[in-house]
């Protein structure tokens, strides 16, 4: 007897199966019809209602019955999925024998595993589908370029301008200080459009293109992680967003491995901050004590940062325990069922909002809670916000998919080999690894993270000052890092101050291995205002001074139920007091203190 179409009968009163008949009706997209056993008498007139209760049945459209697991692969390859399952069944003695004893194994556990399928599933298991996440991501990433190209814009003049204390390399070289600003504020506007939904790919591709030449032109004050994570995300980014012109538009289904490749990245990022800590081998953090510096000593602490550095020990230590379990842990979750992606993006999103409280990272925790929607599929959003329901969509052309399964393959293959030498110390294979890994360099597409490895246990500040005549010194203040200690610490996150951190990382080495310090000071004798507009408070407005003098301070947070928020010890000089020779060349002097 024929069948115009396939039809699979399961036991209609078991919650397992037919919550599994869902996914299974998904991945078979309608081409073979499903049906309770109770109705199915007339398609399987020679089987039993105790055949149907041991296991699943499939007729084919000849007519021919099979039973369990190869009930299940012959389904999937008439309905036009990988017909590899069935073709290992039938050629394979011992792939049939395993396919059955799993089948038999599950079916007489129903009751568990219907248990254990609510828990990681939910209550949908039908595979999930992404058209919201790969419409609302790349407006996330038009807020984060916003907040990038905005916030370099207002200080490319002081750090890259012709008076700056640094100059544009290539390919921005020669440009005037006004068409400086106009990158920046083009490429800010150009992401305002990205972040209102217009024409997602053209944007991000020219946005992309823009920020790497800001890179590449910036030097020291443009290549922190986060950076190199916008460029990351901005490129991957290609391959799952909507086509489509205006806002809206496009609600096709991303392809899946461009859904792959995102999700790759936010498991490299966060395991690796996590691993990096254990494998520098620092002491404070394998006995949980790293807290107990990080709040004071960090970059640009903010005012919270100063009540959890007072909280205590023990809290601080289970505070490190928690961390380890998010960036060590949780980033396996983000490749299961839903349940654990949804802990995993829970769990990443509560370490963003913590650090965003506590220090001023600029755009990074908003960027990797972006990376986060690519972990909550449409079901669950809908269930829970309906106004954002996205429908269904047709799946993404083969251009598009062919294109996602490429780039998905390359990152995978790259990123796989830079954990591979981050995380096995003396790896055997570490020359050609080390060729592989590099591979991502050019474009910078596939990058290895991992912040404060090592962390930072005292605080060491440069404080500048400028005198008249060597006797009178007046104490030059900075917008964003510690100076007065009566200052409160401030929030300037998303916009990063460039030139607060890199007087940060200054404070950790040598002056003489910080040569745009000492054209920074230059800048400074010369009363350069594109400079001195990157300072809170210039205290020779009339005229600069004639010397200026660094020194060093160990700062710490100041007790509880003080007047100010900092303490500072005098250390010395970080670097001998400058002057201008009369040509106007910076030259070391030894003034009277």
């Amino acid at each position: 007897m024929g069948h115009e179409r396939g039809i699979l009968a399961f036991d209609g009163n078991c919650g397992f199966c037919r919550v599994w008949i869902e996914r299974w009706r998904a991945w078979t997209d309608g081409s073979v019809e499903a049906i309770p056993s109770g109705d199915a008498a007339d398609a399987f007139p020679d089987l039993t209602p105790e055949d149907f209760e041991r296991a699943v049945q499939y007729r084919d459209e000849r007519g021919r019955v099979y039973s369990g697991a190869d009930a299940v692969f012959r389904s999937l390859a008439d309905a036009g999925g990988s017909a590899v399952p069935a073709r290992l069944y039938d050629a394979i003695p011992v792939f049939r024998k395993l396919s059955e004893g799993a089948y038999r194994f599950i079916a007489a556990r129903r009751p568990l595993f219907s248990r254990w399928t609510r828990l990681l599933w939910g209550a949908d298991a039908a595979p999930p589908r992404y058209a919201f996440a790969a419409r609302i991501f790349p407006s996330l990433l038009g807020g984060v370029y916003f907040c990038a190209f905005a916030s370099f814009a207002v200080q490319i003049d002081g750090l890259l301008g012709a008076h700056g204390i640094g100059r544009a390399g290539p390919p921005l070289t020669g440009l005037s200080d006004a068409a400086l600003r106009g990158f920046c504020w083009t490429g800010a506007g150009l992401a305002a459009a990205l972040a209102a939904g217009f024409a997602p790919i053209p944007l991000l591709g020219v946005l992309w293109g823009m920020y790497f030449t800001l890179f590449q032109a910036a030097g020291i004050f443009l290549g922190y992680q986060w950076d190199l994570l916008l460029l990351e995300a901005g490129f991957l980014a290609l391959f799952s967003a909507p086509v489509a012109l205006l806002p809206g538009g496009g609600r096709s289904q991303p392809p899946r491995a461009g859904l792959w490749a995102a999700r790759w990245l936010l498991f490299r990022l966060m395991l690796l901050s996590g691993a990096v800590k254990l494998l520098s081998g620092d002491p404070v953090w394998r006995d949980f004590s790293a807290l107990a510096f990080h709040f004071e000593s960090q970059p640009l602490p903010t005012r919270l940062a100063w009540a959890a550095h007072h909280l205590p020990a023990w809290i601080q230590q289970a505070a490190v325990f928690v961390l380890y379990a998010i960036e060590l842990i949780l980033p396996f979750f983000v490749f299961g069922p839903r349940m654990l992606r949804l802990a995993a993006a829970f769990g990443f999103l509560l370490l963003m909002a913590l650090i965003c409280a506590t220090g001023n990272y600029t755009f990074f925790n908003l960027l990797t809670a972006a990376l986060c929607v690519f972990l909550l599929d449409d079901a669950w959003l809908a269930r829970r916000f309906p106004r954002l329901r996205a429908a269904a969509g047709s799946r993404a052309g083969r251009g598009r998919r062919s294109a996602a399964l490429v780039f998905a393959a390359f990152v995978g293959i790259v990123g796989s080999a830079q954990l591979a030498l981050r995380l096995i110390p003396n790896f055997p294979l570490s020359a050609p690894l080390f060729s592989v890994a590099a591979l991502g360099s050019p474009l910078l597409t596939v990058n290895a993270y991992g912040l404060f490895a090592v962390m930072t246990t005292e605080r060491n500040e440069i404080v500048l000052e400028g005198s008249d005549d060597g006797a009178l010194w007046l104490e030059y203040e900075f917008k964003w890092k510690p100076g007065d200690p009566a200052r409160p610490p401030g929030w300037a996150q998303p916009h990063q101050p460039r030139l607060d951190w890199q007087m940060w990382f200054a404070a950790l080495s040598p002056y003489r291995q910080n040569p745009w310090f000492f054209a920074f000071l230059k800048r400074l004798l010369e009363g350069r205002p594109e400079v001195l507009g990157l300072l809170e408070r210039n205290p020779f407005p009339d005229a600069p001074p004639k010397f200026i003098r660094p020194l060093f301070y160990r700062y710490r947070f100041a007790p509880s139920g003080a007047k100010e928020w900092w303490t500072r010890e005098l250390l010395g000089l970080y670097a001998p007091p400058v002057a201008l020779t009369p040509d106007g060349e910076l030259a070391l002097v030894m003034p009277a203190p």
